[in-house]
């Protein structure tokens, strides 16, 4: 009756029964299953925690059939390996398939057990089987599927299973099935990342424990076979107990055989503690991952498009173990000495080790997800992780602050303001004492008004307290810093946020690395996963795609095809047909046809897809996108990158090596100008309507074409700057712009950026030979910045590499 609540509510309902029929001690699982079943019901593939072992109970016990909630599809494998190993023939099928009538004639008729997966609804057709509406004629009993009468066999089986958690089903339906749910819960998936965890790292406890466990099975059997035998031979005497040798001879092996197993039955225990004890030393790192992966469920709240799945979460989990596994190999391999550096870097130190695998497995969370969010969300995530996984670290009232969910009282007297203090931070100053005025006294604002008055006015003031703090040995958390930002400095807001998320998940920087989809293809994806690009205004991937299509498979074997206007069976027609031959197929601007793309997930989970193949599919954000598509998709988001810095470093992944090599240094100069250009315009858009009067969509075609109009007009000798300036402004970047102040801040940059100083030639030089040495050389881009000399991608990348991750107003010609 409860298969279908999760953990926590079968918890509480069976601790309600417990009390009201007086029974002290019972545990489920205990009773139905003997520790031998269960051990056996593990190594098949069923997680260990309670609650899996409790559904796989019920699935192989219950009388109706059970429609059962698997998002990650654990239940699913687990029930054909374990139908496997006990020599059940077992059937597959899907309602989708073109078969499935058949199917299921064919499993009643010889009394198969079927298993129909992807399961949205129950299908009229099974209704009968279902109500077990069987009529007999005869020896025979048959059954109506669809238009026939099929003989019945009783030892026919039925599961219906689905991914969907949220599946509804009318009355006269739920009323038919035993719902099994295996929507994991907080303490479930500990224990299974517990157990996945130990498998890795500690094999040996595992097998330990489950050889114990599987002694104590045999003592407690040998047990009750003892006692079975004292009551057979004392039922079986005749004569009195006294003088009956034989049954007291009996009696006697049995007391020194039930002390024995006792003894050994202590000892088990004791040795089971000590197991026990050693695997909850990985119980903390197991704990971090369980509450990672709900912080991350909590996503859609956010975006419809967050959706993410337990399955893509233990591809994580698993890659953090390997890496600090391949870290101890590579320590061990080159024989370092065991210094304490070396122990902490090899994870020699239990300890160490479990703060190197949540280091690594809060990065690798980080980057992934953060690759999936639109770029304006990933601090929110990185807060959200933050307050979820160190709670201790915010304070109640500091963090209703830090969300702006306080009110200041009405009756509230505030004390006079510092003279220095901005009158726009005026209310934030009041929020910030009625509810930190403790924190407000120790920052000593009238005593150090200097020192408040000099960081207010700096450039960075995220980066560091006046140094007043410091020597009032007054200690402030990451988060009280990033209070006082806010506070004060609401336009440094988003650095001191960047910099609270790494000081806290001790990360090296709060970006994603540069997005590469070649890096995509070749160490993640593969040919049963989609790889889902989430574009937004103005961001087409299909030219990147094609490219590297192009590289990859060859131009033949790649087919993009533009979703709308009824192309959804020309769509089904083709995915079937790449599947098989091993193409490449990218279904584009999905957004349009979401109501179709429920049957393009069924569709692709019937494939049994060549190794080459993979699916490309591309959508703007939609709220009707189905979750289950959603969540089984590797995500991208498709925008430019946030920072100059990252969107330079995007611009040379798609200009290659041989590319630049190909050219001499004049054009690949002048196309550092253009990357540099490029950034500065896609940048300045955070600056909206100071920056732009309004969003412009500069793209990926758009420094494509300016490159290949580069690489033609320079490849000889000086371009024609005014040519360029025009293609530039009226038909590339300024083709767009209906605002004439846009137009003119375009032709600054324009003149500014693309001339003759920039590339170290006189104003009337006729020729590239008329330029300056490098080292006489002084104009720059920007401050610090100057062009390489050179035609090498590296030497690009270096001088890129050292530009600073945080863009001041500065860069963009705005007042700071």
């Amino acid at each position: 009756y409860i298969s279908g609540e999760d953990e926590d509510k079968r918890r509480h309902m069976q601790a309600a029964w417990r009390e009201k029929l007086g029974v002290k001690h019972y545990v489920f699982k205990d009773f139905m299953r003997t520790e031998s079943k269960l051990l056996a019901y593990k190594s098949e593939g069923l997680p260990a925690d309670d609650l899996s072992m409790e559904n796989g109970i019920v699935i192989l016990e219950s009388m109706q059939t059970c429609l059962i909630i698997d998002p990650a599809q654990q239940a699913f494998e687990w029930l054909k390996t374990h139908f496997a190993h006990n020599r059940i023939t077992v059937d597959t099928t899907t309602a989708a398939d073109d078969r499935f009538q058949t199917t299921l004639e064919l499993s009643v008729r010889f009394g198969k057990t079927l298993i129909i997966s992807e399961v949205d609804k129950v299908e009229p057709i099974l209704y009968p089987i279902l109500r077990q509406d069987l009529m007999t004629a005869g020896p025979k009993r048959t059954v109506q599927i669809g238009e026939k009468q099929i003989d019945w066999q009783d030892s026919f089986r039925l599961y219906l299973i689905t991914r969907n958690p949220n599946l509804l089903l009318p009355p006269d339906a739920a009323a038919l099935v035993s719902m099994v749910n295996f929507a994991i819960t907080r303490s479930g998936l500990e224990g299974q990342l517990l157990g996945v965890t130990l498998q890795h790292e500690k094999p040996e406890l595992e097998e330990q424990k489950s050889k114990l466990l599987q002694q104590e099975e045999e003592y407690k059997m040998q047990l009750s076979g003892l006692e079975d035998t004292l009551l057979r031979d004392l039922a079986a005497s005749e004569t009195s107990l006294l003088e009956n040798k034989a049954l007291i001879d009996s009696l006697n092996q049995i007391k020194s055989k039930s002390v024995t197993i006792v003894q050994s039955l202590e000892e088990s225990h004791s040795l089971q503690e000590s197991i026990d004890r050693q695997r909850n030393s990985y119980r903390s790192f197991a704990s971090v991952g369980s509450s990672l992966f709900f912080l991350i469920k909590s996503l859609p709240a956010v975006n419809h498009m967050y959706q993410f799945s337990l399955s893509v979460f233990l591809k994580l989990f698993n890659a953090a173990l390997k890496e600090n596994a391949d870290q101890d190999a590579l320590s061990s391999s080159t024989g370092e000495p065991h210094t304490l550096e070396t122990r902490r870097r090899s994870g020699g130190d239990i300890s160490d080790k479990i703060a190197n695998l949540k280091s690594s497995l809060l990065r690798r969370t980080y980057f992934y997800v953060c690759r999936s969010l639109f770029k304006v969300d990933r601090l929110l995530f990185g807060m959200h992780m933050c307050h979820g996984l160190f709670p201790v670290a915010f304070e109640e009232k500091e963090w209703d602050l830090f969300m702006g969910r306080t009110v200041v009282p009405s009756g509230h007297r505030a004390t006079k303001p510092p003279t220095w203090l901005d009158p726009d931070t005026l209310p934030a100053f009041n929020a910030f004492e009625s509810q930190l005025p403790e924190l407000l006294r120790d920052m000593s604002l009238d005593n150090h008004a200097d020192d408040w008055y000099r960081w207010m006015r700096s450039k960075e003031p995220e980066a560091a307290l006046p140094s007043a703090c410091n020597a009032a040995n007054k200690k402030f958390s990451p988060f009280q810093h990033l209070l006082i930002t806010q506070t004060f400095r609401p336009d440094r807001v988003p650095h001191a946020m960047e910099q609270t998320v790494t000081k806290l998940l001790k990360l090296p920087t709060a970006q994603p690395p540069v997005l590469s989809l070649a890096n995509v293809v070749d160490e993640e994806s593969s040919n049963t996963e989609p790889i889902l690009l989430v574009t937004t205004a103005g961001a087409d991937p299909s030219q990147e795609l094609q490219d590297l299509a192009d590289k990859k498979v060859g131009r033949e074997k790649f087919t993009a095809l533009a979703m709308g206007g009824g192309q959804m069976e020309t769509a089904s027609k083709l995915l079937r047909e790449c599947a098989l031959q091993g193409s490449w197929l990218c279904l584009k601007n999905l957004h349009l046809v979401v109501a179709w793309l429920p049957q393009l997930e069924k569709e692709f989970n019937m494939l049994e897809p060549h190794e080459s193949f993979r699916l490309w599919l591309t959508s703007e954000p939609h709220d009707k996108f189905p979750a289950l598509l959603l969540s089984q998709s590797l995500k991208v988001t498709f925008e430019a990158p946030p920072g100059i810095k990252n969107n330079m470093m995007k611009t040379y992944t798609l200009w290659s090596h041989d590319f630049l090599r190909n050219l001499s240094p004049f054009p690949a100069q002048v196309l550092f100008i253009l990357a540099w250009f490029h950034a500065i315009l896609q940048e300045r858009r955070n600056y909206i309507p100071q920056g732009w009067v309004k969003f412009h969509e500069f793209s990926t075609a758009d420094l494509r074409c300016a490159a290949d109009i580069i690489v033609a007009n320079c490849s000889k000798d000086l371009p024609d700057w005014p040519t360029l300036y025009g293609l530039f402004e009226n038909a590339i970047y300024g083709g767009r712009m209906d605002s004439n102040a846009d137009v003119r801040i375009l032709r600054t940059y324009l003149s500014g950026y693309f001339n003759n100083e920039m590339l170290g030639l006189g104003h009337n030089a006729k020729s590239i030979k008329d330029a300056a040495p490098p080292s006489k050389r002084t104009t720059q881009l920007s401050k610090g910045l100057s062009i390489p000399q050179s035609n090498q991608h590296d030497d690009f990348l270096k001088v890129i590499g050292n530009l600073s991750d945080v863009d001041g107003p500065q860069h963009f010609m705005l007042p700071a």
